[in-house]
């Protein structure tokens, strides 16, 4: 009504004249007779040209944080790849919808995330997140892996991106994302716990996620069967035992499974590198191949760095060696925050044995 009476005013109308050629002010007072002789409809029109400038403006506002998503999805992916290979192969794509109803799905290369929009773009990215991993991680690993571990899956590298991009997505995450699943389910509970140490350890994705990986691009598209997924389940527990020994201690440093054959040499120790030279970490790694391993994984620490790349160079003087990666990686250990380096050898003849796991 406030531009109404402005319009109606004598003075308002002499000052358009003032304003605007007379045959065009003409014009304009037939169309303020018109509003004033209208008003219902006039103010309705008015109305409705303001709830599409709103609708535009939240549809700009919208397309903005969907491209802010998908930047950061795309970001937070290529980290997690530069660690381990493409775990994560395909870009997203958000689209809105109005239903709560969530999914995603590959589509044209990328995964398509649909799902409702909200004022908390924290709980956006976080759910957003979520939706992308459970069609966009592993993809070809996922049917051998079991719907719980593939629940922890999907939450493990969600809490390792979202602690990457988006602190306030990672809190929402938190309180009612993980907790829900992890308080209902123990199985996915027990897989994350042990996820989580194999983490601090820098094992996860160099050597976790690598070999799921792998796996994955070896049996797909082959049934999925309860033996893989046992064997998996093995191969986790044991490089969470692994991961979880004290200084010093010894655990089995090999696993040979039907699909996963992998064997660790840990370049731990400088006095032997001093007394024996490098001979003993040669012939572990030896040791390792023979027993059925046909990749060998190479870690070290620090001042050790420099050792396990020259244990990795005479190994691969063997044409039947190959380096595959050298990544760098972070670890928290009992002694304290540590840069280490993980060397990934595989053997191209690998003997046949049978599997002791």
């Amino acid at each position: 009504m406030d531009l109404i009476n402005w319009l109606s005013s004598p003075d308002k109308i002499s000052h358009l004249e003032a304003l605007i050629p007379w045959g065009s002010t003409v014009v304009v007072v037939a169309a303020i007779l018109w509003v004033l002789s209208h008003l219902d409809k006039a103010e309705s029109a008015i109305g409705r040209i303001c709830g599409w400038g709103t609708a535009i403006s939240s549809t700009f506002e919208k397309g903005a944080i969907a491209k802010d998503i998908q930047s950061r999805l795309s970001r937070a992916s290529r980290g997690i790849n530069a660690a381990c290979g493409e775990v994560i192969p395909n870009g997203a794509k958000v689209a809105w919808v109005k239903e709560q109803s969530r999914e995603a799905f590959f589509y044209n290369n990328q995964i398509i995330v649909k799902m409702d929009y909200h004022k908390n773009q924290g709980r956006n990215f976080a759910i957003a997140t979520l939706l992308y991993l459970s069609d966009g991680l592993l993809p070809k690993t996922k049917p051998y892996l079991g719907r719980s571990l593939s629940k922890a899956m999907d939450l493990m590298v969600a809490k390792k991106m979202l602690i990457q991009e988006h602190q306030t997505a990672l809190r929402y995450f938190y309180s009612e994302l993980l907790d829900p699943e992890i308080s209902n389910n123990p199985s996915i509970k027990k897989a994350i716990e042990q996820m989580n140490l194999i983490d601090e350890r820098g094992l996860f994705a160099p050597i976790l996620l690598s070999e799921l990986l792998s796996l994955g691009l070896a049996l797909y598209p082959l049934l999925p069967s309860e033996h893989i997924a046992g064997e998996i389940t093995k191969f986790l527990e044991w490089l969470f035992t692994l991961a979880n020994r004290d200084p010093g201690e010894l655990v089995n440093t090999i696993f040979v499974g039907a699909h996963i054959r992998i064997g660790i040499v840990l370049v731990a120790k400088r006095v032997t590198v001093e007394t024996k030279g490098i001979g003993p970490y040669l012939v572990a790694a030896r040791t390792h191949i023979i027993k059925g391993a046909d990749i060998v994984y190479l870690l070290a620490y620090d001042n050790n760095i420099s050792v396990a790349s020259r244990v990795g160079d005479e190994l691969t003087q063997n044409s039947n060696i190959t380096c595959i990666s050298k990544r760098p990686y972070r670890a928290n250990i009992p002694t304290g925050r540590r840069r280490g380096i993980c060397i990934m050898l595989q053997t191209k003849n690998p003997p046949v044995e049978q599997p002791t796991h």
